[in-house]
């Protein structure tokens, strides 16, 4: 249940930052003012990446329970599949958040517009496809 809740989850923070990336392409071709709207968009993407972390620090905090409760020889290839899959993406998403949360830093302290669109392209389209890879 908690896994495939996190990975809907996932695919909702893939095709929000996608979004947003299209929404900052869009916004830096026609020229137009950072504006309120966007920053909220922006903020609401850092939001879902960081609730996307909580997902994975839960399933990765549930994991020794799991196996505790499915500690028989016929479960054994299933929990190592299992804590493979959420070692492995829980490091890809700390990663991503933290590019992300880097490039939302790097926005805020920069002036002119245009380096502000070209900062939060690079760096969301980099936490884009590290939540990509995760994808099974």
């Amino acid at each position: 249940m908690s896994s495939s809740l996190y990975s809907y989850w996932s695919f909702l923070v893939i095709i929000i930052l996608s979004f947003i990336l299209l929404k900052v392409i869009f916004d830096f071709i026609s020229n137009k003012p950072f504006g309120v709207i966007i920053l909220r968009i922006l903020l609401f993407g850092l939001i879902i990446s960081y609730i996307q972390l909580i997902l994975g620090f839960i399933l990765y905090i549930l994991i020794p329970i799991l196996k505790y409760f499915f500690d028989s020889k016929s479960y054994a290839i299933d929990y190592q599949e299992l804590k493979l899959f959420v070692y492995e993406d829980f490091i890809y998403d700390i990663i991503a958040v933290l590019i992300i949360s880097i490039g939302w830093t790097l926005h805020l302290k920069t002036n002119d517009r245009h380096k502000k669109k070209i900062r939060i392209f690079i760096f969301y389209f980099i936490g884009l496809m590290m939540f990509y890879h995760n994808i099974k």
